[in-house]
């Protein structure tokens, strides 16, 4: 009788172990293959997405085969859960344990848009508001004229200066033309609050400048 025992415990170890193995083996091979690429690839990574969704696109685009291993291994690694918004390049011949290093890492392309110099602020709205990597999180609402050309109402012009913190009356002369970088998704409030800086920087010192000039 203890011989059987000890035989059907012997069984009992042995397929643990194969099947520990067996689950190790999967483990490795969905997160060290190389995802099925031609060319490389976008992630687009939405603000709060999670990296579970992000894995069900991947899965939905054919890049892995499928979410069951991936997402176990999220779980018995925490930190891999830790993801950043953005637009992220996947090379051909990176695998999955690549691309959570980059989403982890915040090691997204940066988007970028240029405030041209001589623009009104309905024009840099226009712009800022149509690129397809920033969030509208303002709800900015531009008019048009007869000519096609935008422009913002006093109304929309004090709505925009309040909701952004900025002490002016109006948001014209107020935004710095330079060029910004950014990841994708953006808030649109967190550009302009950087132009307004910039430009109030500026000011700052090309009055000091000045004050350093003048005459004692």
């Amino acid at each position: 009788m203890m011989r059987r025992l000890s035989i059907a415990a012997l069984v009992l170890m042995s397929l643990a172990i194969g099947g520990g193995v067996f689950a190790w083996q999967q483990l490795e091979l969905a997160m060290h293959e190389p995802l099925v690429l031609d060319e490389e690839y976008q992630l687009q990574v939405s603000a709060g997405s999670s990296v579970h969704r992000v894995l069900d696109e991947m899965a939905g685009s054919d890049l892995i085969a499928g979410t069951f291993w991936p997402r176990l291994f999220v779980k018995l690694n925490p930190d891999t859960a830790d993801i950043k918004a953005g637009s992220y390049t996947v090379l051909v011949g990176s695998t999955l344990a690549d691309v959570l290093a980059l989403l982890v890492a915040g090691q997204a392309a940066l988007e970028r848009i240029t405030l041209i110099e001589g623009w009104g602020v309905a024009q840099a709205l226009h712009a800022l508001v149509a690129h397809p990597g920033i969030v509208d999180d303002l709800g900015v609402e531009l008019d048009t004229r007869a000519d096609g050309v935008a422009w913002l109402s006093s109304g929309e012009h004090q709505r925009l200066a309040t909701q952004l913190g900025i002490d002016q009356p109006f948001l014209e002369g107020w935004l710095f033309p330079d060029t910004y970088q950014f990841v994708a998704g953006t808030p649109l409030s967190t550009l302009l609050k950087l132009a307004h800086d910039k430009m109030r920087q500026h000011l700052e010192r090309t009055w000091v400048a000045r004050a350093e000039n003048l005459p004692l």
